[in-house]
């Protein structure tokens, strides 16, 4: 990064409930990472950070097949980095990361699993 892009450092978001499970915090801070809850993404703007964030989640977890060679993405109700940057005025810069979904192999739950595990945030697909 430093080396195609001199002068500009930006960290990571990441999803919450990462900074509560143990040695994830740790690995997850040391790497640079942040919350990226709205409260803290604002924090850092405001101290003139560059963000990084990577949508996608429990959502396209359940909906990941690795068998297939499509990629299902859920953006309809992802708009909240998308109002902090036009409140910001930052520039958002868009990318894709093709083929992650066969670097690893997934067991989804029964589908009345996941459904309970969605209100907690959390997953019903286990990687292998």
């Amino acid at each position: 990064w430093r080396t195609l892009f001199p002068g500009i450092s930006a960290r990571w978001g990441s999803f919450g409930a990462a900074f509560f499970l143990p040695g994830i915090r740790e690995m997850s801070l040391f790497s640079g990472c942040l919350d990226a809850s709205k409260p803290i993404l604002e924090r850092a703007i405001s101290r003139g950070e560059n963000l990084i964030l990577l949508p996608g989640g429990i959502d396209e977890m359940n909906l990941t097949d690795g068998e297939s060679k499509e990629t299902q993405l859920v953006m309809t109700d992802r708009k909240g980095f998308v109002k902090i940057s036009i409140e910001n005025g930052l520039d958002i810069i868009p990318g894709f990361c093709f083929g992650e979904k066969w670097i690893h192999h997934t067991f989804r739950l029964p589908h009345f699993i996941q459904s309970l595990l969605r209100p907690l945030r959390l997953s019903g697909t286990l990687l292998r």
